[in-house]
């Protein structure tokens, strides 16, 4: 407690002091291993859902689309390490370095965002379809990659595993799409640039606290 103590204004006394306890507190997760083990905590929750959908994927006939086990575990498995060490990092920078972590919320928060995009894009009627597609003309035909009754039968898994895109789009691609030149093209463009995205602003935030 001794740590958080200052002087008050007359300098009679002692109180806590809010900074110093807010200091202490992130000096605690990272010296403790807290916010290691709440990363690996989060990357095992999203290794976990990923490889239920993958579970249910493989029981189901041939033409879903999936990946095999060792790529939904490398996928599932750092974006969740990423995504839970991401959030002690801006919290541990926002009073340090505040632009740097508003600027990484920002880029966490376009994740749902772009998320809705697609969800709407794939799931709402024609004419919302037209409107949000106006500049992307081929977007309009995701819906048609979706395999529909297979996301109904499995709606629960469909709709835990979209709470996890929110944390990191990429997994997207975990989603009941079916067997296509589409899907494939989709996880090996889209994927592969905002994971590249992702990794590069890291390492741009690394550089710069050398």
């Amino acid at each position: 407690m001794g740590k958080t103590l200052t002087n008050n204004v007359d300098s009679t006394g002692c109180e806590e002091d809010a900074s110093l306890k807010s200091e202490l507190i992130i000096e605690v997760m990272f010296s403790k291993g807290v916010a290691l083990s709440v990363s690996f905590s989060v990357s095992a929750a999203f290794v976990l859902i990923c490889g239920f959908m993958q579970m249910k994927k493989e029981g189901e006939k041939d033409d879903i689309g999936q990946l095999d086990r060792v790529q939904v575990f490398i996928k599932s498995a750092l974006p969740g390490f990423s995504f839970g060490s991401e959030l002690f990092l801006i919290f541990a920078m926002w009073k340090e370095a505040p632009l740097i972590a508003r600027i990484k919320l920002a880029c966490r928060l376009f994740f749902p965002l772009l998320l809705i995009y697609i969800l709407c894009v794939v799931f709402s009627s024609d004419r919302v379809k037209d409107r949000l597609t106006y500049f992307t003309p081929n977007a309009r035909l995701w819906g048609t990659h979706m395999d529909m009754n297979f996301a109904r039968e499995i709606l629960p898994v469909v709709a835990v595993m979209i709470i996890l895109c929110m944390g990191d789009i990429t997994l997207v691609q975990m989603l009941p799409w079916k067997k296509s030149v589409f899907y494939t093209d989709f996880t090996r463009i889209f994927v592969k640039r905002v994971s590249f995205a992702i990794v590069s602003g890291d390492l741009t935030q690394y550089v710069k606290n050398i």
